[in-house]
């Protein structure tokens, strides 16, 4: 498959190539890109979302763009709840953790994007999210996007 700059490869949460580990899970929601999200991310590094085959030609810094609902509030009463940003830790290739704090969407049914640069290799390449503290959960996560980095070239 060509590829040139600037191209976006789209992958799934749901997508059978996907690992899920442990009580991660692949949930129905009309309002997520496919009908599906993943779920359940979190709460110990064993229950991740791996996204395996994420393809680039040639190895370098992109720009991952992640399709997110988080509405994780603080407080129990109607008013004035504290919204949550959601940590998340990412590994790409089984490298160390990158840690993100994933903002509030303000809806389990609403998916914003946030966006981080990662170091990819040539070829295939595993990002993984997880997070590794008892308690705390990473975001639902619907999908990610993979585009290049915007280089200025010089024409002549």
């Amino acid at each position: 498959m060509a590829s040139t700059s600037g191209t976006i490869n789209v992958y799934e949460a749901e997508d059978p190539a996907n690992t899920l580990g442990g009580a991660a899970v692949r949930q129905r929601d009309n309002a997520a890109s496919g009908g599906q999200y993943v779920g359940w991310i979190g709460n110990g590094s064993n229950n991740y979302l791996q996204f395996n085959n994420v393809y680039v030609p040639q190895a370098g810094t992109y720009r991952m763009v992640v399709q997110f609902a988080n509405a994780e509030v603080f407080g129990q009463h109607s008013y004035n709840n504290n919204v949550v940003d959601r940590y998340c830790s990412i590994s790409v290739n089984g490298g160390p953790e990158k840690g993100h704090y994933f903002f509030n969407t303000r809806g389990w049914n609403t998916y914003r994007t946030d966006i981080i640069d990662v170091y990819l290799n040539a070829g295939n390449n595993t990002i993984r999210f997880y997070n590794g503290t008892s308690g705390s959960y990473a975001p639902n996560i619907d999908k990610i996007a993979i585009a290049a980095l915007e280089h200025h070239h010089h024409h002549h």
